[in-house]
């Protein structure tokens, strides 16, 4: 029974053939401190085991076996047979740690709140924690509405300031306005929908705990090349300014979508990505200094990537000082890096370090400065 201390809360599990890790976020949704909630389990006709192991947990949870229609389809037809107030969309390779309804029910005892997400923390295939958040940028929290009256989606919650689809609990008020989920256009990703439109209907608020596990496999929709994810999220920035200027006007706001510019996160990395690959030649070396958060791993579009520092392709963290920062660069350059970029959010490394952005102008000719990169070329032969 729901009642106004204690919320029904509905965690809706979508699964489509992740049968190894399946157990795994069903038992973290069983296994919650909170007792108020129930589990729904929807398949989305995964091809390998994962109905028999659905069946399995007998009426601990509500299964549902539907035809296969995408991530979408998966998320509407759990929150259709779904009661609580407040919802959770799990995805079936992740895992909520034990307090993480506890923790989203008491944002939610206030009532201005449509939604509230946390960070997660990163594990391996094999459950493994690889001792790092998934989430670069602070979470957003509180009123948005003006900033989503003046700039559109690209302020609206998404990234980077929102959470992946299993780190947010939304409020059954927001969902009942804005659901279902368009499912031709996301089959993957649907949580780029939710988080849009959530600031429209109440406030954001985040919680600072991690409280959830997101797994990296190498099959995660995010692991696709970053060129890829970007551009799939720049086709679908045009459908949300159309839904959220349809929710705002239902608000009775009038809004001049004319005004809103395309500037979102991805747009900036698709911008800073075609600036990159118009001035480094087919396979030659980069480095990036980006603090991890483009998203570009060892390649793109057949051009070597660096990191500053790096440690055997992956990112090391920031140098400990100006000498260590030179040193890198120059062993680098000497293994191929003709270019060094960068980007926007590391700009910073260039008050800080300032011996290294000395050397830089004084060795290297500069040769771009715009809003996404600054660039210097390393090798002139």
């Amino acid at each position: 029974m729901q009642t106004k201390e204690k919320p029904l809360v509905s965690i809706i599990i979508s699964s489509y053939n992740y049968r190894a890790y399946l157990r795994q976020a069903i038992d973290s949704a069983l296994q919650q401190s909170y007792p108020h909630v129930e589990v729904i389990v929807v398949d989305d006709e995964s091809l390998d085991d994962s109905p028999e192991i659905i069946h399995s947990y007998g009426q601990q949870i509500k299964p549902i076996l539907k035809k296969n229609g995408g991530q979408a389809s998966a998320l509407n037809a759990g929150f259709h047979q779904s009661k609580g107030s407040i919802i959770i969309f799990l995805d079936s390779d992740d895992i909520l740690h034990p307090e993480a309804l506890e923790q989203a029910c008491q944002v939610f005892a206030d009532p201005l709140v449509a939604k509230a997400h946390w960070t997660l923390e990163e594990i391996d295939a094999y459950g493994i924690p690889q001792q790092k958040h998934l989430n670069k940028f602070p979470l957003a929290t509180g009123d948005l509405i003006k900033d989503v009256i003046q700039h559109g989606p690209s302020k609206s919650g998404g990234p980077p300031y929102g959470s992946p689809t299993s780190g947010n609990a939304w409020s059954r008020n927001l969902l009942d306005q804005i659901m279902p989920i368009p499912e031709k256009l996301y089959k993957s990703s649907p949580d780029q929908y939710l988080h849009v439109l959530a600031p429209v209907y109440g406030e954001l608020r985040s919680i600072h705990k991690t409280l959830g596990y997101y797994r990296m496999h190498g099959n995660n929709y995010s692991a696709r090349p970053v060129q890829q994810y970007a551009s799939e999220y720049i086709d679908r920035y045009e459908h949300s300014r159309s839904f959220l200027k349809q929710h705002l006007q239902k608000r009775g706001i009038k809004v001049k979508t004319a005004k809103w510019q395309r500037n979102s996160w991805f747009h900036h990395i698709w911008s800073g990505i075609n600036d990159i690959i118009k001035l480094v030649p087919n396979k030659e070396g980069f480095v990036l200094v980006d603090d991890n958060a483009w998203g570009i791993d060892k390649d793109l579009a057949h051009r070597r990537r660096f990191h500053l520092v790096d440690h055997d392709g992956k990112y090391y963290g920031p140098p400990s000082d100006d000498d260590q920062a030179i040193l890198e660069i120059e062993r680098e350059r000497k293994e191929g890096a003709k270019y060094i970029f960068f980007t926007s959010n590391s700009f910073w490394w260039l008050d800080y370090y300032e011996k290294l952005a000395a050397y830089l102008k004084k060795n290297y000719p500069c040769i771009l400065n715009n809003e996404r990169l600054l660039g210097f070329q390393l090798q002139t032969s």
